[in-house]
């Protein structure tokens, strides 16, 4: 079975490196959330318990306030009345008629029931149609009082007076309706729940509730009773009636602390926070927006981590595959970041390496090439002299034919050009050391397009510069960079037959001046790119295949570099970088 190769991706790998990261960071963070959570659970639902019962006691105070302050209030009343014989007197005998400044009164406070009672809490008088006023026979600080007509009964806040007449004992008690007009303000807690309850047999029933009478009416829960019995303040309930109400219980009772009645204040859960207060509730939903929150949190931390750590293995990659690409640099200053500028660094060194090795096996290559070279220019041009020298003697016989003074011009004429082809690749192999001069090189890009403009005219070839920089120094040899430059453009003429435009740039930095020749030929074909700049190797029908050799041995000479790469239309371009020289001009 086949290994996999150096540069294979491996997704599953990183991504079960994000998995367990996550799963890390999960662990550590979600349990230290969830008993954090719990505790804060637990203070804001008792902080908010609190406030609810100090709420719920304040608003049944008040209730319980207002029920004094009528009964009292009534007794005051009811004192003020007995004390007067002609009122006492009407009554007893049934007129149902005050005086007008008794009439007054009364309604000046309100009262709806005006009744007389004898020693055995019968009925003498009542100003409204009833059987009976509860209680019969029980103390008379009392502070409720179920008026009973029929099988309905109502609740009465009443206060009550004793008066002597005939040797017989009597009591007048006025009242108020305990229904929605006693508390108009109970109204505005659309949320609350004000209910009484009063003792009938051996239970507290519920005679008043201020959201209307109940189709069943309820009767006080016996942990409330039991708990009111024992002489509590209050009963606090946080999940009465199966959790619909947070509810507090208040005793009423009778100057002798005797427990006549009850008091539910209700919180209903559905229309207020109590309900979303609930411990387990909210638990649990602080416990889902804390894990959805930490995942989330967990997700972008393995990224931040995986992300620089994926880069790294992409580049790791490059370089089995002899790329030598870099990571984009990290600003932080942790360990991924540090690990990733250490990487950059090696990345370059290993380009680097690889560039110098490239230079110094083109060298050895060259120098080979030379040396063999020189041997066979030396063999090849001395017989070629002879031949050549023979050719010309033979040339000035005055005897010699039309035709065969024609085919000697044609050796003497390629003779030459052997010649000269030989002198080039002397003249490469044995690269004279450039003669370096401050120059402006936007000055030379101008010499040599005029010595090129006839030829540029010929071949209706339209010439844009656009030359930045124009100060810009080179230390170089203006004929050898004169030399490279007139190669690229005569290269550049001859991709373009048919006319075209030739772009000169020049762009310069604190470091580098760049030349680029641009072309809107057809550019060269993506196999031969890396044979460019080798010696003898070419694409057209004519030439040696040594100008760019030549011109990339020029930039070596000057520490540039030289580079191919495709134009914005597609053609050819070439860009040359010198060092830039930052001393004077000459």
């Amino acid at each position: 079975m086949d290994a996999p190769s150096a540069g294979a991706p491996a997704p599953r790998r990183r991504a079960a490196l994000q998995a367990r990261l996550i799963g890390a960071f999960l662990a550590v963070a979600v349990l230290p959330m969830l008993a954090s959570t719990w505790f804060a659970v637990r203070v804001v639902s008792g902080t908010f318990d609190a406030n609810v019962r100090h709420w719920l006691s304040e608003t049944g105070t008040l209730f319980l306030n207002v029920i004094r302050e009528a009964q009292t209030g009534a007794v005051a009343t009811a004192a003020y009345l007995v004390d007067d014989d002609e009122v006492v007197d009407g009554l007893l005998q049934g007129r149902a008629a005050l005086p007008p400044k008794f009439q007054q009164l009364v309604g000046l406070f309100g009262y709806d029931v005006l009744a007389v009672l004898d020693e055995q809490g019968q009925l003498v008088f009542s100003s409204e149609p009833a059987d009976a006023i509860l209680p019969a026979n029980g103390p008379t600080d009392h502070l409720l009082y179920p008026l009973v007509y029929g099988k309905q009964q109502q609740m009465l806040v009443a206060g009550q007076r004793a008066f002597q007449r005939g040797g017989r004992t009597y009591r007048l008690l006025l009242g108020v309706r305990l229904d929605e007009n006693f508390i108009t303000h109970s109204r505005l807690f659309t949320s609350l729940d004000l209910r009484v309850y009063y003792r009938d047999g051996e239970h507290f029933r519920e005679f008043y509730s201020s959201l209307g009478a109940p189709p069943q009416p309820s009767v006080l829960p016996a942990a409330a009773e039991a708990a009111l019995q024992r002489g509590d303040s209050q009963h606090y309930d946080a999940a009465a009636e199966d959790g619909q109400y947070r509810t507090l219980y208040l005793p009423i009772r009778t100057d002798s602390a005797a427990l006549v009645g009850a008091l539910s204040v209700g919180l209903r859960n559905r229309e207020t926070l109590a309900g979303p207060m609930n411990q387990t509730r909210l638990f649990l939903g602080v416990m889902l927006i804390g894990s959805l929150l930490a995942v989330g949190a967990a997700v972008l931390l393995a990224r931040r981590i995986t992300t620089p750590l994926r880069a790294l293995a992409r580049a790791a990659e490059g370089i089995a595959r002899g790329d030598y690409p870099t990571v984009p640099d990290s600003s932080s200053r942790d360990e991924l970041g540090h690990l990733t500028r250490t990487f950059n660094q090696m990345s370059e060194r290993l380009a680097h390496m690889q560039e110098l090795e490239q230079q110094l096996r083109r060298r050895d290559r060259l120098s080979a090439l030379g040396t063999v070279g020189l041997g066979i220019a030396h063999e090849v041009r001395n017989p070629l002299g002879i031949i050549r020298t023979s050719t010309e003697l033979v040339q000035a016989n005055p005897a010699l034919g039309d035709n065969d003074a024609r085919l000697l011009r044609y050796v003497i004429e390629e003779t030459a050009r052997i010649d000269h082809l030989i002198s080039e690749f002397l003249a490469f192999a044995r690269p004279a050391p450039p003669e370096l001069h401050p120059l402006r090189m936007a000055e030379v890009v101008e010499r040599v397009l005029a010595v090129c403009d006839a030829q540029l005219a010929k071949s209706n070839i339209r010439v844009q510069r656009r030359l930045e920089a124009a100060d810009a120094l080179v230390d170089g040899d203006e004929r050898q960079i004169h030399a490279a430059l007139l190669n690229l453009i005569l290269n550049a003429v001859d991709a373009m037959p048919e006319g075209g435009e030739l772009i000169l740039r020049q762009q310069a930095d604190a470091e580098n001046v760049v030349i680029e020749v641009e072309d809107s030929g057809p550019g060269v074909a993506e196999a031969d790119v890396e044979h460019l700049f080798n010696p003898f190797f070419t694409t057209k029908a004519r030439g040696t295949g040594l100008g760019l050799a030549k011109a990339y041995s020029v930039m070596e000479g000057h520490g540039g570099r030289i580079g191919y790469a495709s134009g914005s239309g597609g053609g050819a371009l070439f860009r040359l970088t010198f060092p830039r020289w930052h001393g004077a001009a000459a």
